[in-house]
């Protein structure tokens, strides 16, 4: 189990929260600040800490607000689809692991504009879920 301020079991930081982090305030050009907030405001951290250390859920999506606040979510918000925001998505119905997480997930911006968001999420989800026949495999014959 994870100590307080993002830690790892072994005491030293916990390099998924580090990535992630360092990706929303990359991608939302935040200060670090915002962040922190976010990890020590327990029912958010909770809800980031069940996405990482569960097989189920597996989207977690990060909404900036128009107060200026980021608050994590594991389902799609609709009332803020409007606010600039990020998401993550499992490869696969596991955890994700404590080290090189990034393999792990896929990531992106959440765009304020529908028709933008369809082409990313056609690009970065369906088509390399699809591209991949092990995906499939198991499909009966007509749908495959």
């Amino acid at each position: 189990m994870e100590a307080a301020g993002g830690e790892a079991p072994n005491g030293g930081p916990d390099k998924r929260l580090e990535f992630m982090g360092s990706y929303v305030i990359k991608t939302l050009k935040l200060k670090p600040e915002k962040w922190q907030r976010v990890v020590t405001v327990e029912e958010h951290k909770a809800v980031i800490k069940e996405f990482l250390d569960r097989p189920i859920p597996v989207v977690l999506i990060i909404i900036l607000t128009p107060a200026a606040q980021l608050v994590p979510s594991t389902s799609i918000p609709l009332a803020q689809l409007k606010s600039k925001g990020v998401y993550f998505i499992k490869k696969g119905l596991r955890e994700v692991p404590r080290e090189e997480c990034e393999h792990f997930l896929i990531f992106g911006d959440l765009a304020t504009r529908s028709i933008d968001q369809l082409s990313s999420l056609v690009d970065e989800v369906f088509v390399p879920l699809l591209s991949n026949e092990d995906n499939y495999k198991e499909w009966p014959e007509m749908v495959a």
